[in-house]
């Protein structure tokens, strides 16, 4: 009886060793931590627009502008953003 419960410590002691050692490797780096972060965004570019034509940044960006890249179906992460997006520009207004 000793022997079933001490093995079924040590297996328990095992996995939760083996959980704990997973998510220390699997955490998020932290924001500043990114390949975004300290690196060059922004700058000129040339996209296709829905009807084909090419379009500059010349072409798009002549005031303040917020440049979203979206999905044409996200039901549950792009509401999100629009709003989140939406907001912005009315703080943005509200600034002039």
């Amino acid at each position: 009886m000793k022997a079933a419960i001490f093995g079924t410590v040590t297996l328990a002691a095992a996995a939760a060793l083996g959980v704990y050692a997973w998510q220390s490797q699997n955490t998020p780096a932290p924001c500043g931590d990114t390949a975004v972060a300290g690196s060059a965004i922004g700058g000129p570019f040339e996209l296709v627009s829905e009807t084909g034509e090419t379009v500059t940044d010349a072409d798009v960006i002549t005031k303040p502008t917020l440049v979203y890249f979206g999905y044409t179906f996200c039901p549950d992460v792009c509401p999100l953003d629009s709003a989140r997006n939406a907001q912005a520009a009315y703080i943005l207004e509200e600034q002039g």
